[in-house]
């Protein structure tokens, strides 16, 4: 419907032009991530279902996906969202479902993370690691515009339930810069230093076999648009 000129009134197509333009942006988005990692699924009840192939997918495929996935979460934050939108009988229909993609985009995303920050300490700390390090370095910024996106679309669809931001703390970036330096020995040395067990935890799991990202993983054009080969 709100692709269709003859929906709006006369000053009414002019004003929702930007946002028109970014949404049809997003679309974009959505079908190369489709296309691309297959993702979302043809069928899930709730958003946290979306989650659930990311519990246990191997380091190498959260490397490809996620990258993606804030590709399309991105493509979110920057549809404009005014006033006149939520007043629009003719977009306020698409808003809807803009927030319901984002619902489950930002459970699945939150899900990866997560499983990358659990096993980050049993990487290999100068091949793996880095970029684990970089997915939650990028993971941090997309959280920030989340913030600020969260509130303004709240604002306006006082319905929408709003999806949990503090799930992942951001206080390890640190400590994992030490480990990608140092390896896993820093890590037990700081663990000893600041545990308050009597015993000192085990950092004696197995390291992950090298792991070098192909020539397709994820890249940006000059202009910014991600692209997926």
């Amino acid at each position: 419907g709100m692709f269709k000129v003859n929906v709006y009134g006369d000053h009414e197509a002019a004003a929702h032009t930007p946002y028109i333009t970014s949404y049809a942006q997003y679309i974009d988005q959505w079908c190369a991530m489709k296309s691309y990692i297959n993702f979302p699924p043809t069928k899930a009840s709730v958003s946290t279902d979306f989650g659930i192939r990311f519990q246990t997918m191997p380091i190498e495929g959260l490397f490809k996906e996620l990258p993606v996935i804030m590709d399309s979460i991105n493509k979110i934050f920057d549809i404009n969202i005014s006033s006149s939108t939520t007043n629009s009988s003719a977009v306020m229909p698409s808003l809807v479902m803009i927030l319901k993609d984002l619902s489950y985009l930002w459970e699945s995303l939150t899900e990866g993370v997560a499983q990358v920050v659990d096993r980050f300490f049993e990487l290999e700390h100068d091949t793996v690691a880095p970029i684990a390090l970089e997915l939650y370095i990028r993971y941090g910024k997309t959280l920030k515009v989340a913030e600020k996106f969260f509130r303004i679309a709240k604002d306006h669809n006082s319905h929408w339930p709003m999806p949990r931001l503090d799930v992942i703390s951001m206080d390890l970036q640190d400590s994992m810069e030490t480990y990608v330096k140092n390896g896993p020995q820093s890590e037990q040395i700081a663990a000893e230093e600041y545990s308050t067990e009597s015993e000192p935890e085990d950092f004696g799991a197995p390291p992950m076999e090298d792991y070098h990202p192909e020539d397709e993983y994820y890249s940006a054009s000059d202009d910014g648009e991600p692209l997926y080969d």
